[in-house]
This record gives structure tokens, sequence and C-alpha cells, in this order.
């Protein structure tokens, strides 16, 4: 049975802070947007076998959804990782892309 994170995801929202790391969602949303555009126009997605068409992009330490020289990345990775080190507030924002996600699928329902 999957483990409820929500008291978890409620206790990291609260401690974000309107207005900060708005860098980091944006890059997020852009990467998702290219993702999606790439697998409508079938340049970079699962097949059928589970397998990518081509080959999966990775990310560099502190590179938020770019390569190396700031640009945003043509391939599309299948992941956007984003590390750091312990109370740089990882958590918090995934917490508030989950919050976003949830906002997001409400309006597009409606």
């Amino acid at each position: 049975e999957p483990v409820d994170m929500g008291p978890d995801i409620d206790k990291h929202l609260r401690q974000y802070e309107p207005g900060t790391r708005e860098y980091v969602f944006d890059d997020v949303r852009k990467w998702a947007l290219r993702r999606r555009n790439e697998c409508a126009t079938e340049q970079v997605c699962e097949g059928d076998d589970g397998n990518v068409n081509d080959g999966a992009g990775t990310q560099k330490e502190g590179s938020a959804g770019r390569d190396e020289g700031g640009d945003e990345s043509a391939s599309a990775e299948r992941a956007f990782w984003i590390q750091g080190t312990g109370g740089l507030g990882k958590s918090v924002i995934a917490a508030q892309l989950v919050q976003r996600g949830r906002t997001s699928a409400k309006n597009e329902a409606s």
C-alpha cells in the first residue's frame, strides 16, 4: 500500500517563502514543456518496449535543468535532477512542485 506523504508535503509547503526559488520552478516548467512537446512530435519519448528512442541527458551538479554553459539543453532529459547539501530546500521545492502540479491539473480539467 502506498505511503501517505500528505503530512510531509503539508509541512514543507508551510516552510515555503512565496516568491523564492522561482528560477527553479521556471526551469522545471520549461523542462516539462520541452518533454511534452518532444514526446508529442515523437522526437524523444518512450516506445512501446519502454526504451527511449534517443539517449537521455544527464544533469550536472547545480545545473537546475541547464547544460554546463547555462543554456537549456536541446536533448530531452527523462529526469530533472535537483541536488544540493542538506538544508538547501530541496524538499520544500519538491512540495511546491507537487502543489503546483495539482493546481495545474485542476485548471486543465476545468
